[in-house]
């Protein structure tokens, strides 16, 4: 493998959603991820927008942001995000619509996993699935403050016993993006 396939690889595994994959599902992943360079000021992609995949920073610097509305008032810087980072992994599995702005502070450079790829390994690999939902439950089960109105829910999250298919991880995207929300409020 080149060094640069690596350093991909290496990319991918950490994010969350794909640290506990298998070799095989990380390679198939890496297969259809491809390079993209975003210059200084130039957005990756407005707050609205439909998802189109998962993006990971490898080089400069990136701006998440809340653009000015009548609504939220000025601008609203969320986070600074640094080599390694990640943003549009909620985006690849529940199709809801950017909750932020992401803009390049520094010439960037980015891998890209489009979700159509995303969602033909999901249907293929049933592993892969189940290893994406078990890293949802666990992203789930770490945030602080988070209380899961179902008991019988919350012992399925826990045990990671929730079933591997789109609509739960669907619903673990939607309860982890309503509590980012509310921490973001705050």
């Amino acid at each position: 493998m080149s060094d640069d396939k690596s350093k991909e690889a290496i990319a991918l595994n950490r994010v969350p959603l794909f640290h506990s994959l298998e070799y095989s599902d990380l390679m198939g992943l890496l297969f259809f991820v491809n390079s993209k360079n975003i210059q200084k000021d130039q957005n990756l992609f407005n707050k609205g927008d439909q998802p189109d995949g998962l993006y990971i920073l490898m080089a400069g610097k990136l701006r998440v942001y809340i653009p000015p509305s009548q609504l939220t008032g000025p601008t609203k810087n969320l986070a600074e995000l640094s080599p390694g980072a990640y943003v549009g992994e909620f985006g690849l599995i529940d199709s809801q619509p950017r909750s932020a702005s992401v803009v390049a502070i520094q010439d960037s450079h980015v891998l890209f996993l489009p979700t159509d790829a995303f969602l033909n390994i999901l249907n293929e690999r049933p592993q892969f699935a189940k290893s994406v939902t078990n890293a949802l439950c666990e992203m789930v089960m770490n945030q602080k403050g988070l209380k899961i109105n179902s008991a019988h829910g919350s012992k399925l999250i826990a045990e990671k016993k929730v079933k591997p298919t789109l609509d739960n991880m669907a619903k673990l995207s939607e309860i982890l993006r309503e509590h980012n929300k509310n921490q973001s409020t705050r």
